[in-house]
């Protein structure tokens, strides 16, 4: 009824049964553009009382596909006044985002408050995150202008199983594309 629609998504190889990589999806008929979320970041972000970081996957009409990742800070108490987000794994950090003041959004339910910043991952950004799933020792450390929090264990974890799907799901669409002659073929205007 307002032009958007909701639906649910499978990637998955042809000789598996079972979906391993499920998706929540929202299609903007509109501005004609895809936002798929795995599961844990949707989960996790139904209460806003977690600090954790979403992954998802933006895919607009005749376009690649975009994986954008949104640190978000819920906590009691006082600001942080986020400035960057890194990704370790076994030691080496393979993925750092900073952000300006102006890119983070703040809002407060006393005493709770909840920073937020999203960022598009380009290709050196996918490469850090393909590291980052792929190690045995996952730490994501969000640094604030006052302090710094590290991303639990369980939220680690759930970022690193959306992160391996989302990878799986943009690199499918993104083959898909190719077979149909790239973002520009017959079904795209020129």
């Amino acid at each position: 009824d307002d032009g958007t629609a909701e639906y649910t998504a499978c990637f998955k190889s042809p000789d598996q049964e079972k979906c391993p990589h499920f998706f929540f999806g929202k299609r903007d008929g509109f501005r004609k553009i895809d936002h798929l979320f795995p599961t844990y970041t949707r989960l996790n972000n139904i209460a806003d009382i977690y600090t954790n970081v979403r992954i998802y996957i933006s895919a607009r009409e005749c376009n690649h596909s975009n994986i954008l990742i949104e640190p978000i800070v819920n906590k009691k108490g006082s600001w942080i006044f986020m400035e960057k987000i890194a990704f370790m794994v076994d030691g080496d950090v393979v993925l750092e985002r900073n952000f300006e003041h102006s890119d983070v959004s703040r809002d407060q339910d006393y005493p709770s408050i909840r920073e937020r910043a999203t960022f598009i991952s380009d290709q050196k950004d996918v490469e850090g995150l393909k590291k980052f799933v792929s190690g045995a020792n996952q730490i994501i450390r969000i640094t604030g202008k006052s302090s710094y929090l590290t991303v639990d264990k369980e939220r680690t974890s759930n970022f690193v199983s959306d992160a391996k799907s989302t990878i799986f799901a943009t690199e499918k669409m993104d083959a898909a594309i190719r077979d149909l002659g790239g973002p520009a073929g017959p079904a795209c205007p020129t």
